[in-house]
């Protein structure tokens, strides 16, 4: 996860402006050093300023050994776990707390490495789901945006597959006190939180349910049919909320993108208040064969159109209609996502690990030096994180990297914070 906020240049442009009005030629008269008495017979009061403020480093948890670790810009890699069962790191939105996972419980630890804490214990997920028919175990869990709280979502592991069972609960990230159930099976979802923190997109195989933070809005915000995946996995529609949290973004890939070849990939727009929009309708791939991907501004999507033994990367969204980039033989290239800039994106080619970043009108570029590049994240417009055959590295899009650490082996997420 990273937080910006990008910094803002007002004082510096009225300043420039001050200086070129007529009139304003001459500066008035320093005060005296260390305040004193000026020759209007008042006092001048010392003036002092604030220090300049200082943005936190760059800081990436990650899983190596089974074991949690930190890194921090500056610095080099500290170990803040030992157990060699923990893996999935979530840094808290202050970049204070990491959650993660320890065995299939739910465990959190300060960034200085104090306070290991349990969260969800394994009886807890247990009381969830009856012997007979499998084993509680967590889906998925994001920490809270506002509060010291982590939410998450359960599954029911049997002997052949785990199932999501769309529940949705939370627990306090100081420990000690039991989760609890703010959504019973069916009634939940994997969340999305607006960027403002007061509601929650809550994503089901059919639906996207719209809940505030204290309760009292739940409702259906869209359905839709099931998107057959011919396969025992579900497919969950991506949300991508508007800065401004007064809506998000979602796309609904065919329903049997084999049966009907024909049927509609459609683009929605979700407000909080109101229907839904549909924005765009397009023929695309077979959702299990190539995912559509949201910009990060919410104005656009990607998507692959199956065009004979080829299948072709269009863009499409109000400004720019529906643009065709380039086309590759079916099945050996595919979109990954969107640069933060909302006009890059990233596709694979030949090998899933082999990304490119392309904008329209331009040739693409490899996206790192690398080869080998898996689960790639963007800090901020330029710099990216990723794993490569092992390797934790920070690098420049389209440029060099650096190592970080090696051996990493089970996710990692980072803090960044930009004044």
């Amino acid at each position: 996860m990273g937080r910006k906020l990008l910094p803002v240049l007002l004082i510096f442009i009225l300043a420039t402006l001050a200086c070129s009005i007529p009139g304003l030629t001459t500066e008035p008269p320093a005060p005296p050093p260390g305040g004193g008495v000026t020759p209007g017979g008042g006092v001048t009061p010392e003036v002092v300023l604030p220090p300049p403020a200082v943005a936190p480093p760059l800081q990436v948890v990650y899983s190596k050994s089974g074991n949690i670790w930190l890194w921090t810009e500056g610095g080099s890699p500290v170990q803040l776990t030992s157990s060699g069962a923990d893996r999935s790191p979530k840094l808290r939105p202050d970049g204070m707390q990491v959650a993660f996972l320890h065995g299939e419980e739910l465990w959190a630890v300060n960034t200085d490495g104090s306070n290991l804490r349990q969260l969800v214990s394994a009886a807890y997920l247990a009381s969830l789901v009856p012997p007979t028919t499998g084993t509680g175990v967590i889906h998925w869990f994001e920490w809270d945006p506002l509060a010291a709280y982590v939410w998450f979502g359960t599954s029911e592991q049997g002997e052949a597959y785990t199932i999501p069972v769309f529940d949705l609960h939370a627990v306090s990230a100081d420990g000690g006190t039991a989760p609890f159930m703010a959504q019973g099976a069916g009634y939940g979802g994997v969340a999305t939180f607006s960027p403002d923190g007061s509601m929650t997109a809550l994503a089901q195989p059919t639906k996207i349910i719209l809940k505030n933070y204290d309760g009292s809005v739940y409702r259906d915000a869209i359905t839709f049919d099931i998107v057959l995946t011919y396969s025992e996995w579900f497919y969950i529609p991506e949300v991508v909320w508007f800065a401004d949290s007064s809506e998000f973004r979602t796309v609904i890939p065919a329903h049997d993108p084999l049966g009907d070849p024909f049927e509609g990939t459609y683009f929605w727009s979700v407000p909080v208040s109101g229907s839904p929009v549909e924005m765009a309708g397009v023929i695309a791939s077979p959702a299990f064969m190539d995912t559509p991907r949201i910009s990060p501004d919410g104005l656009n999507f990607g998507y692959m159109f199956p065009n004979g033994s080829d299948t072709e990367l269009h863009l499409n969204g109000f400004y720019i209609g529906d643009a065709l980039y380039t086309f590759y033989p079916a099945g050996q290239w595919g979109l990954v996502g969107w640069a933060p800039d909302s006009t890059g994106f990233v596709y694979w080619i030949d090998d899933v690990r082999n990304l490119w970043l392309g904008y329209l009108g331009s040739a693409a570029v490899p996206l790192t030096d690398t080869l080998h590049t898996q689960d790639i994240r963007w800090v901020d417009l330029v710099r990216l994180l990723f794993i490569s055959d092992g390797e934790l590295r920070l690098g420049y899009a389209a440029g060099t990297s650096s190592i970080l650490d090696t051996g990493v082996d089970g996710g990692y997420d980072f803090y960044y914070f930009l004044p």
